[in-house]
């Protein structure tokens, strides 16, 4: 089984974990994270990999270890979503704060965690 490629920078956060639990989210072939304002803070591939094929742009995962074991690694940024957005009424996008989305932005310079594809959604 491939695994995910590996984060640019030794130290820092290891992957993302976007907390849906408690909120009705459904897993998606094109998933986006947004932020309160609807602007992207991830999920646009801008070119599709043999991993990509295999695994998506994202994971979805029942529990914060499984994420952790499965795509994220063991220092994964966690973020609580605050609302799913919906389309054509099916809730499929997770949605942020902005200072959570600058703060995704910031350590992502960091660790490149969105750019090896370690972003995971944990539901119910």
């Amino acid at each position: 089984m491939e695994k995910a490629p590996p984060s640019a920078e030794v130290g820092g956060f290891t992957g993302l974990i976007i907390d849906c639990r408690g909120l009705e989210v459904r897993a998606s072939q094109s998933p986006k994270i947004l932020d309160e304002e609807g602007e992207e803070v991830y999920g646009t591939a801008s070119k599709f990999t043999d991993y990509l094929r295999e695994h998506g742009v994202m994971g979805y995962y029942t529990s914060i270890e499984e994420a952790k074991e499965k795509r994220c690694g063991p220092n994964p940024l966690i973020i609580k979503a605050i609302k799913i957005e919906k389309r054509r009424g099916i809730p499929l996008h997770p949605v942020i704060s902005k200072d959570d989305a600058r703060k995704i932005r910031e350590e992502n310079e960091k660790g490149r965690f969105l750019e090896s594809y370690k972003v995971a959604v944990v539901k119910d």
